[in-house]
């Protein structure tokens, strides 16, 4: 059994590269993925492959990281959509 499976991994900068890498690999482990970029089209991309490869629900938000603001909007919207977050990738 996966030790990701059923934990909440958030994931920064996971459009693309090597975020959409740890989160094609979280999903795979079963985890409940929730995605986060600047750019809405790849995000969607990547969080239907998610999808395609758990089966689950991929929760995905768009967020500039350099916004403490956005920051803290995204974070309460998790909290209350997804759940307290078991991992936290900050990969941009």
């Amino acid at each position: 059994m996966s030790r990701l499976k059923d934990k909440i991994v958030l994931i920064t900068g996971a459009s693309s590269g090597l975020g959409a890498q740890i989160a094609f690999q979280a999903a795979e482990r079963q985890a409940v993925v929730v995605l986060t970029a600047r750019r809405r089209d790849p995000l969607e991309t990547a969080a239907k492959r998610c999808q395609e490869l758990s089966g689950r629900a991929v929760y995905t938000y768009q967020l500039d990281v350099g916004s403490t603001e956005q920051i803290s909007e995204v974070m309460q919207k998790i909290a209350v959509e997804v759940g307290p977050v078991d991992v936290l990738v900050n990969n941009a």
